[in-house]
């Protein structure tokens, strides 16, 4: 199984889930989002977790009917890659969670070589349980600090990517960077999507 098709296996359901059409916006899925500043340090985490109740499969064609709790109906179509399909049972409950984070701090008196690299991994259900599906990408990047223009409150770094400014709203934060520091970023992109039997009443 390729990486990419379980991506987008995950994807499909999770759009289905999290995405609103005829629902209000006040109906979608609201993130729960947490933040932590330190000085030169901020690391933050966003998660929205969405649920729907199947309430129709056609085997053939592999379509999903399902219903959010906002009581909107989606459909989807389940691609092949999604394993154990046969599981799905009316009223089963199908759980979407996306979670992002970024952690990003200035580093001080450290090699100034720039880097960058990206990692994933993925996981599904063993043979015979019901669908779940795993997918998470992890961008690591070590950049330059060039520039700082305290007019626009503007930090430019210098990454193996190429070049890129950011905004510093809070001006103790932008006090504590100087031209030729580093900063480190990690950026994280996680995408669970799994199946459960509907709970007894």
């Amino acid at each position: 199984m390729k990486l990419g098709s379980i991506v987008l296996s995950s994807a499909l359901f999770a759009s289905a889930l999290l995405a609103t059409t005829a629902a209000p916006i006040a109906n979608a899925p609201q993130p729960k989002v947490a933040v932590i500043v330190a000085p030169g340090a901020i690391s933050g985490v966003s998660t929205i977790i969405a649920t729907a109740t199947v309430q129709k499969i056609d085997k053939k064609t592999r379509e999903v009917t399902l219903k959010k709790e906002s009581g909107e109906v989606v459909k989807i179509i389940a691609p092949q890659e999604v394993r154990n399909f046969a599981q799905i049972k009316i009223g089963d409950l199908v759980t979407s969670q996306y979670t992002t984070t970024l952690d990003i701090r200035v580093v001080k008196g450290v090699s100034n070589e720039v880097g960058y690299s990206a990692q994933e991994s993925s996981s599904r259900a063993k043979l015979g349980e019901k669908p779940m599906a795993t997918s998470t990408r992890i961008v690591s990047m070590r950049s330059k600090v060039t520039k700082i223009d305290p007019q626009t409150q503007t930090v430019t770094l210098e990454g193996q990517k190429g070049n890129s400014e950011i905004v510093v709203k809070d001006p103790q934060q932008l006090a504590h960077v100087q031209v030729g520091d580093m900063v480190d970023s990690i950026a994280s992109e996680s995408v669970a999507i799994s199946v459960a039997p509907a709970k007894k009443k």
